[in-house]
């Protein structure tokens, strides 16, 4: 995404607060959540477990479950890799084994929250490459990172998806069935 579209982006969160973008069922990718509506929208949808990437640490929410904070930066290079796939399989495990609705989130919602998102779709068998593709089209501009794109896009997939996807069209975005 070019300066621009990110820009816009703050600019469209400051005013109307958090998008929440469902990446698979029961996996969501947000910005920050800053204001009370904010926690009011990730209610709403049912989710009660938060990872936290964007360093403001916020357990206010009594609602929810679990909420990690494992904050990392969005930079040249990727944070430890043995950690990042830590927090994907206990993000994974409480998704699909556990039956919780997960949120991870950073301060813009497009780039760390894309990288964990692509290892926990690549822990069920979706190829980096079909990862980066369902996180863009649910979250447009995400994984701008060239870094963190890269690392997603060569994980390798061909593992069974969960059975709570069987028979969904995961290809269609948003359009669960």
């Amino acid at each position: 995404m070019k300066t621009w579209g990110i820009a816009k982006a703050y600019l469209r969160q400051w005013l109307h607060g958090i998008e929440i973008a469902e990446i698979a069922p029961g996996l969501f990718q947000s910005s920050a959540i800053r204001w009370p509506w904010d926690k009011e929208k990730v209610k709403a949808k049912g989710i009660d477990v938060v990872i936290d990437l964007s360093g403001q640490f916020d357990p206010s929410m009594d609602w929810l479950t679990a909420y990690l904070y494992w904050p990392i930066k969005d930079e040249a290079k990727l944070p430890p890799v043995r950690e990042l796939h830590d927090v994907a399989e206990f993000a994974s495990r409480m998704l699909w084994t556990d039956g919780h609705r997960v949120l991870i989130h950073c301060t813009a919602g497009f780039n760390r929250s894309g990288l964990v998102n692509g290892v926990i779709l690549n822990v069920h068998g979706i190829s980096g490459a079909e990862a980066l593709r369902m996180i863009r089209q649910a979250r447009p501009g995400a994984l701008s990172n060239p870094t963190f794109a890269t690392y997603v896009v060569t994980l390798p997939g061909g593992g069974e998806p969960p059975t709570q996807w069987k028979g969904r069209r995961l290809s269609r975005g948003k359009d669960w069935a």
